[in-house]
């Protein structure tokens, strides 16, 4: 395990970047630990959320999930994969949701035409997403609170995180 708490302060060894589709190519669920996955817009990699895989779920599992539901346009959709580039900051926002008690969104779905461009815009969206991750083995508590302690940290831009963790990370790797 690559996590150390030195001085009060948890460090987390993050890997490299590896795109999130390759997740379907590793069998195992692999380890426990915190994981986050992004998006890159003109270059600048975009921290779209953070989560947490247990033992039992292990992290390569939760990116394969996290991978078909972007693919399948379950999850938010960045405004640049809808509007086939990326030209702001702005683009980098969310333009899509998948918020069914919405009539604009029932009115959308209900037609081949208007659902099309959603389909591609989240098949580009998985398929251009890098994801990196953190081993730590400890328990559902801990683990909660050293994801919380990340998204305070890191700042993604879909977490939306309340509470607060006096957690001190070192991000080693980023």
């Amino acid at each position: 395990m690559n996590t150390k708490v030195e001085g009060g302060r948890i460090q987390l060894h993050w890997s490299s970047a590896i795109l999130l589709r390759h997740s379907l190519e590793i069998p195992e669920n692999g380890p426990a630990g915190i994981y986050l996955w992004g998006f890159k817009n003109r270059d600048r990699e975009v921290l779209w959320y953070v989560g947490k895989a247990t033992a039992r779920t292990g992290v390569y599992r939760r990116l394969r999930q996290h991978f078909l539901n972007a693919m399948s346009g379950q999850y938010q959709i960045p405004q640049g994969f809808l509007n086939g580039e990326f030209v702001s900051d702005e683009c980098s926002k969310s333009g899509w949701s998948m918020t069914t008690t919405k009539g604009a969104v029932r009115e959308r779905l209900a037609s081949w035409d208007s659902t099309l461009p959603i389909l591609k815009a989240a098949h580009s969206f998985a398929n251009s997403c890098f994801a990196r991750f953190a081993e730590f083995g400890g328990d559902a508590k801990q683990l909660s609170q050293v994801e919380s302690a990340v998204i305070r940290d890191l700042k993604p831009l879909i977490n939306k995180r309340r509470g607060s963790t006096r957690l001190r990370l070192e991000h080693l790797g980023l």
